[in-house]
């Protein structure tokens, strides 16, 4: 009997273990989020244009891409995105501003495409004349 018991307990253990499945978050290393961000400058590029017509070409820094929890007032967040620097420059390679530059991918732990992408404390006037 007491053998009986010893093997229900161990097939119950097993059976337990077996059932609960360990998920782990996999996150996009820093250099495949950059990989992704390169595949999508084009694209990315278009959008900082379109903001202003004085605006020429586009440096991104690619060293400042960090990985980034949207707070919305909530414990969990609004969501993750990738926030990077940027320049941008006239027709005459004049820099007008640098700022900050963020990509919301449709999944963070393998992007695959651009879901929403929004400037940073951008001003596109920045050597325009005050008078």
């Amino acid at each position: 009997m007491r053998k009986v018991i010893i093997v229900l307990m161990i097939d119950l253990l097993l059976f337990a273990l077996g059932g609960c499945k360990m998920e782990t978050k996999k996150t996009a290393t820093k250099e495949e989020q950059i990989e992704f961000l390169k595949k999508n400058e084009e694209k990315m590029t278009k959008f900082v244009k379109a903001q202003n017509s004085k605006v020429d070409s586009v440096q991104y820094i690619w060293d400042t891409v960090k990985e980034e929890t949207v707070g919305n007032g909530t414990p969990q967040g609004g969501g993750t995105i990738l926030t990077m620097r940027i320049s941008i420059f006239d027709n005459e390679r004049k820099k007008i501003n640098s700022f900050g530059f963020a990509v919301e991918p449709d999944e963070i732990s393998n992007p695959n495409s651009i879901k929403r992408m929004y400037t940073i404390n951008a001003s596109y006037n920045y050597f325009e004349r005050k008078e």
